[in-house]
């Protein structure tokens, strides 16, 4: 008998994308500041540009990969392009018809909602709540979704006192 060993393959943290692109001292700046000690307004400048790359790339290890070698944001959106093609082609493997269309549209809608309190009518109005919650439990699954519940902050650990109507999610995240 063989064994068989999990691997999962995530997207890149910010801190791991500082050090892909070689922003080691601005990752070890990052680790020593403190809420009180305002930044330097040069690394402030720096810091946003870089996280507007993260964000533009995506945090895909191919994708920041092909950006370090080549530095063509054409290359990497097509990249992109392709990962998200090989996701949408597998929800047709592990789901029926009906599901696949529901999987596909939450998937589609997804990136465009980031930053807002989900309500499931924003997803399509003509689907039932439970079977689009059903879908975004199944991408939440599969690691493509990471959802951010609203807590009353009345105790910890704050999972305990999450409320699952209000959610937010973050598109192919990771969870820690």
């Amino acid at each position: 008998m063989g064994r068989v060993q999990f691997l999962f393959l995530r997207p890149l943290s910010f801190g791991e994308y500082l050090e892909a692109t070689q922003n080691d001292l601005i990752q070890k700046y990052l680790e020593t500041v403190q809420i009180e000690n305002p930044f330097d307004e040069a690394v402030h400048g720096k810091l946003l540009s870089l996280v507007r790359e993260y964000i533009a790339l995506g945090g895909m290890p191919a994708v920041i990969a092909e950006y370090v070698r080549s530095k063509n944001l054409l290359e990497c959106q097509s990249l992109q392009n392709a990962i998200l093609t090989a996701y949408r082609n597998d929800f047709g493997k592990y789901a029926e018809r009906s599901s696949y269309l529901v999987l596909e549209t939450v998937f589609t809608k997804m990136p465009g909602l980031l930053g807002k309190w989900l309500k499931y009518t924003s997803i399509d109005p003509n689907l039932k709540a439970e079977v689009l919650r059903e879908a975004l439990h199944k991408l939440a699954d599969a690691g493509l979704l990471l959802p951010v519940f609203a807590t009353s902050g009345a105790g910890i650990p704050l999972v305990a006192h999450k409320n699952e109507k209000n959610v937010n999610s973050f598109f192919l995240m990771l969870d820690s």
